[in-house]
């Protein structure tokens, strides 16, 4: 598969999925859901594979969901492409969950939505000092997706 959104790459033990939509700071659409699914599939089935790495270009290591995207489905009234990409990015934590290998996470900037639900999905987060991880859904009318509600509370607890 040809890579458009992201960077796979595999070096010895490690393959690092990059997110790579600096241009709107990472931000989800079909295509890159696809696309990283696509990646842990490769990774997983790689037996040469121990370790999976998700880093991102740019500023902002992601918005979660496209939110040009989103709007523009809603004018739309396109609630197929909303529905897909709710699917999607559940589909990803989930895979990240159940992976025999461990995910780890690098951020660097912003953490928000689908994503910040990612970053508890994974075995291991590393953030920096400029990361910031938002659960920015209740600010755009939206509820918590990519298991955020679920595997939140498990990995910090009551």
């Amino acid at each position: 598969m040809v890579f458009e959104t992201i960077i796979y790459s595999v070096e010895e033990d490690l393959a690092s999925i990059i997110l790579n939509r600096p241009e709107v700071s990472n931000g989800f659409n079909i295509p890159m859901c696809q696309e990283i699914l696509e990646a842990l599939e490769l990774a997983e089935k790689n037996p040469d594979i121990r370790f999976i790495l998700f880093k991102a270009v740019g500023k902002v290591f992601s918005v979660g969901g496209d939110l040009a995207e989103m709007k523009r489905a809603v004018d739309a009234d396109d609630i197929d492409s909303l529905t897909q990409i709710a699917e999607l990015v559940n589909q990803i934590s989930k895979k990240m969950k159940q992976l025999p290998k461990p995910v780890i996470m690098v951020a660097d900037g912003a953490v928000a939505g689908a994503t910040a639900n990612m970053a508890v999905a994974a075995d291991f987060c590393i953030a920096s000092d400029k990361s910031k991880f938002i659960q920015a859904f209740v600010g755009v009318g939206l509820a918590p997706d990519a298991g955020g509600l679920f595997l939140l509370g498990r990995a910090i607890g009551l």
